[in-house]
């Protein structure tokens, strides 16, 4: 097997491209260069949230969780049950709810207070809204869906002057980025330069909080969105019916999109070592999220998503070929 073929981890680029499909689902609001950093802006340009009682999602990503810190003494972590619905009762009046839609299942949670205000992280179903309620507020992790390491968004309209302030370095990254991927199967000593002058780059970019323009973001997955969809169900399915482990089933509608398909372990150890053995073959799955056992140990079936299962790529990139080679290697081991 050549050693460049992967499945999962880094989104491929063999040219730059120019048109962003995101543009057709995301074209209001405000981005920025990461989640957290929308996350940051949605609070800072709504003063009324600051200072509330916050009920935040214990299985989440660390770094959402640190900037809610930044803004909140109040916080309350919550459970979710087995389909990923939160586990919420007797929300206290004038508190902010946070909830993720996991892995493309919409959270369907609703509040009954009029003085709740409820905030949406649709990273994972992002591909799926067509409209937004603009009486909530919205927040995604574009970086997740493209070819580059960052992009963030909020439905949250700011001041569009300082948005360009950062293109030069989005541009010399996105064009090193372009460079280091084209050059990956020709030669070791030129992939590793530029592989140092990219991570130059990236630093530049995510060391900045200044927001940026949809059109000089060009986050590229160069898919339409329907076609993007569509893949991802086939390839969801596809692994759902030949890997013979035992599968997490999460029950999809027909207007959700899939992210990953789930194999279920009986530890965290057990789980870490098959991934090491996947990594081996060059099948990378990341891991949701490395959160503290310890912390964990309240929230029991969250403790259960983040140590006992582990997310099989599923992404628009993987063709027939490598849903074989996927499902092959993960009954064998």
């Amino acid at each position: 097997m050549n050693k460049y073929f992967h499945c999962g981890g880094e989104f491929e680029a063999r040219k730059l491209f120019k048109y962003n499909n995101f543009s057709t689902i995301i074209n209001e609001g405000s981005h920025y260069l990461s989640g957290r950093y929308a996350l940051e802006a949605l609070f800072n340009n709504n003063p009324l949230i600051k200072n509330r009682r916050i009920y935040l999602p214990i299985y989440n990503c660390p770094s959402i969780a640190s900037v809610v810190k930044k803004f909140f003494k109040h916080i309350i972590f919550y459970d979710i049950d087995k389909s990923f619905k939160p586990i919420l009762k007797n929300i206290k009046k004038g508190s902010i709810v946070l909830v993720v839609d996991y892995f493309g299942k919409k959270n369907g949670f609703n509040v009954n207070f009029k003085d709740i205000i409820l905030i949406n992280d649709i990273t994972h179903s992002i591909y799926d809204f067509n409209k937004l309620d603009q009486n909530n507020f919205f927040f995604a992790s574009l970086r997740k869906h493209g070819i580059f390491n960052f992009g963030g968004w909020t439905n949250i309209k700011n001041d569009k002057n300082s948005r360009n302030k950062n293109i030069k370095y989005l541009e010399n990254y996105r064009y090193k980025k372009f460079v280091y991927l084209k050059n990956q199967t020709k030669n070791t000593s030129i992939e590793k330069k530029l592989l140092k002058e990219l991570k130059v780059e990236q630093t530049k970019v995510t060391n900045s909080k200044v927001k940026i323009d949809i059109n000089s973001l060009k986050l590229c997955i160069n898919k339409p969105i329907d076609q993007l969809k569509y893949l991802r169900k086939r390839n969801y399915l596809y692994l759902q019916k030949n890997i013979k482990k035992n599968i997490f089933k999460i029950n999809y509608k027909k207007n959700e999109t899939p992210m990953f398909l789930f194999v279920k372990f009986n530890s965290k150890t057990e789980r870490d070592n098959f991934r090491k053995k996947l990594i081996e073959r060059r099948i990378f799955c990341p891991i949701f999220w490395n959160i503290k056992s310890n912390i964990l140990k309240k929230y029991k079936n969250s403790q259960f998503f983040s140590e006992n299962l582990l997310p099989i790529p599923i992404d628009h990139r993987i063709g027939l070929n490598k849903l074989k080679y996927i499902s092959s290697n993960v009954n064998c081991l």
